[in-house]
């Protein structure tokens, strides 16, 4: 070097003036959330237009990337695992967009003497946003596992971690490098970088809240404005935080407001929910007392408890089957309780449920199929059909017929089953043996169930062990032949009608159910 030749100053951060003195204030000193916002507004009346076009670009392309993923769900229709893949793929790159939006935006601060364009700033993010989608990864994982931990760790993550993005892109280091300084340069200074981060937070929530209703969609416009300058705020504060590594403060804040401002709102948030969780559980009881009319809920509250206890024997209505021309007297109890898994027709929290063990190739079943459609159009919402299997080992099909039917229901949901269950019951060969295995699959597109998932579903067996378990269910409860309805009310009073019982019959049992007697 040249001994004549003067040394270059070293160049260090303007120290800030103090708004009462209007000295400058010594390199220990943290600017407040007023200063800050005054260089922040200095900074987006140079830059707006590079960070508006920043941020406004995905809000076009998101919601094109959703209407694209409609558009292929309807072209593809039912075809579930593609769909669930397409929309996927379509929320990963909705995220990446979002993300590289916010890598464009540091980028246009970091550099805003240099006054690159929205289209530099986008060129340069992304050839770091690999590393920044694990580094927002990381802040995630380690933030989320805080609030687990009770919401306080969660509140010192969220503030030891926030500098690591605007460190990311100024210092060009790696995520975990990013992380380790964003803690080592708030190290100190905790509670005067918490503050300043309500005070922006405070700021921007309470424009829009005031703004946003008043302005309608005029009010939308300044969403962009407020989030683009707390990221500028977010970066001057790192950049003052830089300067004093390492340094103690001259202007700390009283660490006990801090914590009150931070705590308060936790515990009225806590009340909140446990004032709610205490009224919804008044409200349970209260409606669980109810003595008639159990809800969905009720009925479903545990699969595997009996759904229809105190049970009271009806005599029963006796009608030789299609396959039994006599019936012994098997001492009836309830059936198995109603579950989310049964095939359910009416209202679901209906006062008197019928429960219905069938045959799909019964003669009997044919005609009661019928009676049910009637009665539940004379009683509405006061009755539930609920179907069950039965098939008898004298009919070739009907094992897998039942089966084929519960393959339906999975693809195509119990509306699918209970078009298929009329379909069969409709046809013009009253005993199904007319309508061979290999012409199920045209049944199912009949009924919008893609055919080759249908055919993968009922040669996989999946279903053969449901359908032998509604059997022995059935058994159990003194089933032995088929249609065998059990009427049951609220209270868990059943009467079992054997046979395709005229709508009359039924009429009555339901009538009394009804008028309590």
């Amino acid at each position: 070097m040249d001994p004549n030749q003067k040394p270059e100053p070293i160049q260090t951060a303007t120290p800030a003036k103090s708004p009462q003195s209007g000295q400058k204030q010594p390199q220990n000193y943290l600017p407040g959330i007023r200063q800050l916002l005054g260089q922040d507004w200095q900074i987006f009346k140079g830059r707006w237009e590079t960070l508006i076009v920043i941020f406004v670009i995905p809000l076009v392309s998101i919601p094109t990337l959703f209407f694209l993923m409609m558009l292929f769900s309807i072209i593809l229709g039912k075809n579930n695992t593609s769909i669930l893949i397409f929309t996927g793929i379509i929320y990963c790159l909705a995220f990446l967009l979002q993300l590289w939006s916010h890598l464009a935006q540091l980028y246009a601060i970091k550099d805003r003497d240099e006054k690159i364009g929205f289209r530099m700033s986008y060129e340069k993010s992304l050839r770091r946003l690999p590393l920044y989608v694990i580094l927002m990864i990381l802040m995630a994982v380690i933030t989320t596992f805080g609030y687990v931990l009770f919401i306080i760790p969660g509140i010192i993550f969220s503030v030891w971690f926030s500098l690591a993005p605007y460190i990311f892109i100024a210092e060009n280091t790696g995520p975990i490098e990013a992380l380790k300084k964003s803690k080592e340069y708030i190290s100190g200074k905790f509670f005067e970088t918490l503050y300043r981060q309500i005070g922006i937070g405070f700021i921007t929530g309470s424009i829009t809240l005031i703004l946003i209703p008043t302005l309608f969609f005029g009010g939308l416009l300044i969403i962009p404005v407020l989030s683009i300058i707390s990221i500028i705020y977010s970066f001057l504060l790192y950049e003052n935080l830089k300067v004093l590594n390492g340094k103690s403060i001259s202007n700390p804040v009283n660490k006990i407001i801090v914590a009150l401002i931070v705590v308060i709102p936790i515990i009225l948030i806590v009340c909140f929910f446990a004032t709610a969780v205490f009224m919804g559980s008044i409200l349970t009881k209260n409606l669980i007392k109810k003595p008639k009319s159990p809800t969905y809920l009720q009925l479903n509250q545990n699969k595997n408890n009996v759904n229809v206890p105190n049970l009271q024997q009806f005599p029963r209505v006796q009608q030789p089957t299609q396959e039994n021309n006599s019936i012994s007297n098997v001492a009836v109890r309830a059936p198995k309780s109603v579950t989310v898994f049964d095939h359910i027709r009416g209202n679901m929290s209906a006062e008197v449920t019928l429960i219905e063990y069938a045959d799909f190739e019964c003669l009997f079943c044919k005609v009661f199929n019928s009676t049910m459609q009637r009665l539940l159009g004379v009683y509405g919402d006061k009755i539930r059909l609920v179907f069950r299997h039965y098939p008898l080992p004298s009919h070739q099909n009907a094992q897998k017929t039942a089966e084929a039917s519960e393959c339906i229901a999975s693809l195509g949901g119990d509306d699918a089953f209970w078009k298929f269950v009329d379909a069969i019951y409709e046809r013009p060969v009253s005993n199904v043996a007319g309508l061979t295995l290999d012409k199920f699959g045209i049944l199912a597109e009949e009924v919008g169930v893609n055919q080759q998932q249908f055919q993968s579903c009922l040669d996989s067996g999946k279903y053969e062990k449901l359908v032998k378990d509604s059997i022995a269910e059935g058994s159990a409860s003194g089933v032995s032949s088929t249609p065998s309805t059990f009427i049951i009310d609220s209270k868990g009073n059943s009467q079992l009608i054997v046979g395709a019982q005229s709508i009359g019959i039924f009429k009555t049992a339901i009538d009394k159910v009804l008028n309590g007697k």
